[in-house]
């Protein structure tokens, strides 16, 4: 069994590291592992999730049943920041009682102006607010590659000005491996006020035939520093939550224990100062 974090931040696992897996078997295996915190993703068709009460209510069943708590919703890359479809997928994220959202920005077009294009991304993430309590939950924006904010700098320029507690940033520094690297305390001053949450994983990243190509690995193997990360952001005062999206192994219980195990080991070691 993994055992509960002992410090103020909490460790979940989203159901995106067991791709393919259908939601019920995801949600057990998480269970089985000790988990006690989940991140769902919604793909394509949230409508469905939306309407189909009866889902739901199986869902807050698995859910409850395997001790689990929903502390977000998050929506696919086919659900980027502006998609009509969003409302629906923050209206699963409140009937499973997320605390966010998490979304990713839309990707960057080179026939459209800049400026015009984070205008628009401002504009649809203020038209979410008005879809949800604030004061219960965030929309967070994913800093990714291949979209409009892929980096931290890109991030404050675009959602500072908005001024609004509920919008926020999900900082993975494995995406920053493929695009908008930053060292992590520079990262972390660019967030200042802005980070909510940060995503778990380790990656090689290798050029192809003028490609780059992506591998999973464990924490301690990979582009991410994870000790020195931690760090870093215990140094900055987060006190936010960790989700661990993809695994470093073939998806299976055993992989999510040892990945969780190996992640607590690396906090320990770098918050015992």
């Amino acid at each position: 069994m993994v055992p509960r974090m002992t410090c103020a931040q909490q460790l979940s696992v989203s159901t995106a590291a067991l791709p393919g897996w259908q939601i019920e078997d995801a949600l057990r295996a998480i269970a089985s592992c000790g988990i006690t915190n989940v991140e769902i993703v919604v793909g394509s068709a949230p409508d469905a999730l939306q309407h189909d009460t009866r889902y739901i209510d199986r869902l807050r069943t698995i859910l409850g049943v395997n001790g689990l708590e929903v502390v977000g919703v998050a929506a696919s890359g086919e659900l980027p920041a502006g998609h009509p479809g969003l409302p629906n997928v923050i209206s699963v994220a409140q009937a499973l009682g997320a605390r966010y959202v998490r979304i990713f920005p839309p990707k960057f077009a080179d026939v459209v102006p800049l400026r015009d294009q984070i205008e628009q991304m401002r504009v649809g993430l203020i038209d979410l607010c008005e879809h949800f309590d604030e004061s219960t939950m965030e929309i967070l924006i994913e800093l990714a590659q291949d979209t409009l904010v892929p980096s931290p700098e890109l991030a404050r320029a675009a959602l500072r000005p908005l001024d609004r507690h509920c919008i926020g940033v999900l900082y993975d520094p494995a995406n920053m491996l493929v695009e908008g690297h930053l060292s992590v305390d520079l990262a972390l001053a660019c967030l200042e006020g802005l980070l909510r949450h940060v995503h778990v994983k380790n990656q090689v990243v290798t050029r192809q035939a003028g490609q780059l190509h992506r591998r999973f690995v464990s924490l301690q193997q990979g582009g991410v520093d994870w000790e020195g990360t931690l760090r870093a952001l215990t140094r900055s005062g987060y006190r936010g939550g960790f989700t661990i999206d993809h695994l470093g192994g073939s998806p299976s219980p055993r992989r999510i224990r040892q990945d969780a195990m190996t992640f607590q080991t690396i906090y320990s070691r770098a918050t015992d100062d």
